[in-house]
């Protein structure tokens, strides 16, 4: 084997090593924005009490996260919604949350981080390159769909 063979090689095991064949949340490092709540686009009633509207919703997966030792990837999300309650302007609220990546299949837990809910709530759904479909679950039983958008990345 010649010398260039051999540094060829060399290097090529060297790229393959540091390769994984599992699961990336690459896709998620970035912002996804609600687009519609069960096919309507915002603002929306949807999910919320009578007389607020949802004016808008984004999820912000920070970071590239990646598997350990054969672990399924997950991290914090953080979601941020603007709603307007009846006689009030529009209030923002923020929030982290624990999610799992199951392959194609993202799980988002809802309950607050140290909180101990008595009911379970999360959104559940399949996430593409860029759309993501999340379906509201309730102590089991699905409530709304959402349907995000990434957000393209802002040059620097």
């Amino acid at each position: 084997m010649t010398r260039i063979n051999a540094v060829v090689l060399a290097l090529s095991l060297a790229a393959l090593a540091g390769c994984s064949t599992g699961p990336s949340t690459g896709g998620l490092n970035h912002t996804w924005y609600l687009a519609t709540v069960d096919g309507k686009p915002l603002p929306t009633q949807a999910d919320l009490p009578d007389g607020y509207q949802l004016e808008s919703e984004y999820l912000v997966f920070p970071g590239d996260v990646r598997p350990r030792s054969g672990d399924q990837p997950s991290g914090l999300v953080t979601i941020t919604e603007a709603y307007r309650a009846p006689t009030l302007p529009v209030q923002e609220s923020s929030a982290r949350y624990g999610y799992q990546l199951d392959g194609a299949e993202l799980h988002i837990n809802l309950c607050p981080m140290g909180a101990l809910c008595i009911m379970q709530t999360e959104l559940v759904g399949s996430i593409g390159p860029t759309t993501a479909t999340l379906t509201h679950y309730l102590g089991g039983q699905a409530k709304s769909v959402y349907q995000f958008v990434l957000m393209p990345a802002m040059p620097d």
